[in-house]
């Protein structure tokens, strides 16, 4: 295959991401080892925000093919130092079953992604939201005049972050031709990641097979079916790293939230404008749990940490809102035109949709498995399992995250400018989910700290036979 065929293959595109990821952790120092599975997940953000940004320079320089050069000797370059690292890696174990489990589920979603779902046709939001921007920056040859007329036309909530088209953008630089199935694919990957995520958050706190039950109703529930590439599986791992880089943090393991924290806010609000709302949550979540955790929090330096980890996510923020500034582009909750927007309504409004919006939050989220896999009933009983711990950290965070980003997302629909039933059946179980994994999360907390106390009992239950036994008579 001649090299200039190779550098415009669909999957060189990906593998690519995910290279340039790798390396750029090695440049950064994370800690591989101490990250396990998450690893891989956070170099597929990372190598996702970094080539994203580079289509994005690229875009402004109205010369988007540069992207493909940079980023692939970028990616040529850093694959020698990555396998190096890899052969010195010595910490996986020779046989582990739940790995095993693991990349079964992956290659089992990779089949069924390939066969069932890949030549799908976009549309609805799929198309008209995030693709049509992804054509919008092709067909203009970046971001220029062109571009801007694009906007009203042709593009839907032009305002929406810009992380998910700026991908499609770079699976399309330098080809001939559209190929839709492979458009999806960056997405898809943050499904793939959030899988290995959660596999290594979760064992970190609870041993299989209880790992490995939660991991897989949870990916199945919420990952499994027809997906569309849209941002949601984006919002779903940002938060999810996030919240478990915020309680690393808050438990002195500074090496695991060193690069989770901000690259987990920096993916939220560079995918939805959700995400800057559920990092608000996460900082909300953070202060919280300092003040209510017991024992008492004792973790120098924490607050220069957290507003280190914060940097990135604001800075992404603020140049969102200048660019949808300068092109004089609004979120359609708050400028919703002559109708009143999301506070007013809330106001005007929220108390007599009160009783509806709970009615269908519990018939189409919490009773149903497909949306929201159970995870915060799971939580909840988990946590009543140990009462006398409920208050550790690992556990509170966690918790005050779920549950702020459930009431932050129901109060958005009690004041909706929207036709109420239209905006639920469109976004309402589908942005809840959003937090099934960290939900999870939680309930795998709990659920270690029940087990290692029922394992310690029955310790000093054993004990305490032993010394009753040899005692003399």
């Amino acid at each position: 295959m001649e090299f200039a065929t190779l550098i415009h293959e669909p999957w060189w595109s990906l593998l690519q991401i995910l290279l340039v990821g790798a390396g750029a952790s090695l440049l950064l120092k994370v800690d591989a080892r101490a990250l396990g599975l998450r690893a891989v997940a956070v170099a597929w953000v990372l190598g996702s925000l970094l080539v994203g940004a580079t289509v994005l320079a690229c875009g402004f320089a109205e010369s988007l093919i540069a992207a493909r050069w940079i980023v692939g000797f970028g990616a040529l370059g850093l694959l020698a130092p990555v396998i190096l690292a890899i052969r010195r890696n010595k910490g996986i174990p020779a046989f582990d079953p739940f790995l095993l489990l693991v990349i079964v589920a992956i290659g089992t979603w990779l089949v069924l992604r390939q066969v069932a779902w890949f030549d799908m046709p976009f549309e609805g939001d799929e198309q008209t939201i995030w693709s049509s921007k992804a054509n919008a920056i092709v067909n203009a040859g970046g971001f220029n005049d062109t571009y801007r007329g694009y906007l009203g036309r042709a593009v839907h909530h032009p305002d929406y972050p810009p992380l998910n088209p700026l991908l499609q953008v770079w699976m399309r630089i330098g080809q001939g031709a559209e190929f839709e199935g492979w458009l999806r694919w960056p997405t898809y990957g943050f499904d793939l990641a959030a899988l290995l995520y959660l596999a290594g958050a979760v064992r970190a706190r609870v041993e299989e097979p209880v790992a490995a039950l939660l991991v897989a109703g949870a990916f199945a529930a919420t990952c499994i079916g027809v997906q569309p590439a849209e941002a949601d599986g984006m919002v779903r791992l940002g938060l999810l790293m996030a919240v478990d880089g915020a309680v690393a943090l808050l438990s002195g393991r500074h090496g695991i939230a060193k690069m989770t924290i901000p690259l987990g806010l920096a993916l939220l609000v560079a995918s939805k404008h959700e995400g800057s709302a559920l990092a608000v949550v996460i900082a909300l979540a953070i202060v919280l749990t300092r003040l209510v955790a017991r024992p008492p929090l004792a973790t120098p330096g924490i607050q220069r940490r957290v507003v280190k980890a914060f940097l990135l996510p604001a800075a992404l923020v603020a140049g969102i809102w200048a660019w949808n500034n300068a092109l004089g582009i609004g979120s359609d909750l708050f400028n919703p035109g002559e109708r009143r927007g999301l506070f007013a309504n809330l106001i005007a409004v929220g108390g007599d949709r009160m009783g509806t919006l709970l009615h269908w939050f519990t018939r189409d989220f919490l009773l149903a498995a497909r949306a929201s896999s159970f995870g915060l009933f799971l939580a909840i009983a988990s946590t009543a399992l140990v009462c006398r711990s409920a208050q550790r950290a690992d556990i509170v965070m966690p918790a005050l995250t779920a549950l702020g980003g459930t009431l932050l997302y129901l109060l958005v629909f009690l004041g909706t400018p929207h036709d109420l039933s239209w905006h639920w059946g469109t976004a309402g179980p589908r942005v809840l989910g959003h937090l099934n994994f960290v939900a999870v999360l939680w309930a795998a907390t709990a659920l270690g700290v029940r087990i290692e106390a029922q394992r310690a009992a029955r310790a000093a239950d054993e004990r305490g036979r032993a010394r009753s036994d040899s005692s003399p008579r």
